[in-house]
């Protein structure tokens, strides 16, 4: 029985505790224990915090592009990605020069040998009579010997002589392979129309080592106008 009055006694302070935070409701019979316990409880319930649930939001439907881009990602994730091989790169191979310079012993060129470069007037131009003028010639050393001064000669081969030089003289400096050398003599066209020639050369130690040929025509001169008798007044 002291027991049962204990507990009374404790549900009647907690109700009085918890009453003063609910809002006030007409007090319970003491005599009724059954409708205190029930008003202890609503008490209790009805002052404890009220929690506000969040709204649940729907998952968005997957549409079919992105169910695309995800077996793409996935692809690209899952499938290993080929590394390229590499490719050596070859550089050629720089195979020396075997020919020789010119103008080097050994080359593959002869010991003498010339090529007429420059050749004026040209062949077959024409003149008048005892007209004086110079022909000229630029000869290169195309072998693989110098041609020494004191060795060197250019001379008359032959033909009509209508030079006005002499027939030989030398060259007054050494001429190296591949070096050029200009050469020239005076002419002087004969009285009588027609065509003359002749044939130069250059020699070394005595051998010809190359030959020009020229010739021109000499045609007469136009004859001289008849001056106008003035009429006397």
């Amino acid at each position: 029985m002291k027991f049962l009055r204990l507990n009374y006694s404790i549900i009647i302070v907690l109700a009085f505790a918890l009453g003063a935070c609910a809002p006030s409701t007409p007090p319970p019979s003491v005599g009724d224990p059954q409708a205190l316990v029930s008003t202890i409880i609503a008490a209790t319930v009805q002052a404890l915090p009220t929690a506000t649930l969040a709204p649940t939001t729907p998952a968005p439907t997957p549409t079919r592009s992105d169910a695309l881009i995800s077996t793409e990602v996935a692809g690209m994730l899952m499938t290993p990605t080929s590394i390229p091989t590499l490719t050596p790169m070859l550089f050629p191979s720089m195979t020396p020069n075997s020919t020789l310079p010119p103008g080097v012993l050994g080359a593959d060129r002869p010991l003498y040998a010339c090529k007429e470069v420059v050749f004026s007037p040209k062949n077959g131009t024409r003149h008048y009579p005892l007209e004086v003028f110079e022909m000229n010639w630029k000869i290169e050393n195309i072998g693989s010997e110098v041609w020494k001064e004191k060795d060197s000669k250019f001379v008359f081969l032959g033909g009509d002589k209508i030079y006005k030089d002499e027939p030989e003289r030398e060259f007054g400096y050494s001429v190296y392979p591949d070096a050029r050398i200009k050469l020239r003599v005076m002419i002087q066209s004969p009285h009588d129309p027609g065509r003359y020639s002749s044939a130069w050369g250059l020699k070394v130690n005595d051998l010809l080592v190359c030959s020009m040929q020229m010739y021109f025509d000499v045609i007469p001169r136009p004859p001289s106008p008849t001056p106008t008798p003035r009429n006397k007044k």
